[in-house]
């Protein structure tokens, strides 16, 4: 198994309007299946309200900006006070990737004062736009503004066997 993506926790935490998305460009350096995404959040101690996210996964056009949708997690629920930690975003099936720049982030539905994502303020390149939670993560990602953040979030990934068709190492080792 392998991790790509900021393992680090972010000194600072930030947090925007509802029903928005963004996602953080790494380079996955050799092919693999994504199985979750683990993202640094936190829910407003003072909030009696739930958050919902997904995680998500976006190929990279020649221009270095997020393009088509890979994948989507489920829907999580973050409890209302969550303290700070991370958080793991699922998928349903795993996402299989050819090595090269993928964007990893998250969607969410709520007022963001409560959900709180952590970050460092300079160290990597951050897409974020408008996007209505409940009709799913836009593909393409679609015009956004970016900036000089690195996001607290990464990805583990399974690497495929060779000569075992639909095979990884996991899956190989697990018997």
């Amino acid at each position: 198994m392998g991790t790509f993506g900021n393992e680090a926790v972010g000194s600072t935490y930030d947090y925007e309007n509802a029903d928005r998305k963004q996602g953080q460009m790494f380079t996955l350096t050799e092919n693999g299946s994504v199985t979750k995404l683990s993202v640094y959040v936190s829910n407003d101690a003072e909030s009696n309200q739930e958050c919902h996210v997904k995680g998500i996964i976006y190929s990279d056009n020649p221009a270095g900006t997020p393009d088509a949708l890979k994948g989507t997690t489920p829907a999580i629920t973050i409890a209302a006070g969550r303290a700070a930690g991370w958080l793991d975003c699922t998928f349903a099936a795993p996402v299989a990737l050819t090595a090269g720049v993928y964007w990893i982030g998250i969607i969410w539905e709520t007022d963001t004062t409560k959900l709180r994502w952590y970050r460092e303020l300079a160290g990597g390149t951050l897409a974020h736009n408008a996007n209505d939670y409940t009709a799913g993560p836009s593909d393409p990602f679609g015009a956004h503004t970016d900036s000089t953040s690195l996001f607290s979030i990464h990805a583990d990934y399974d690497v495929p066997v060779p000569g075992f068709v639909g095979m990884t190492v996991t899956r190989l080792l697990q018997g």
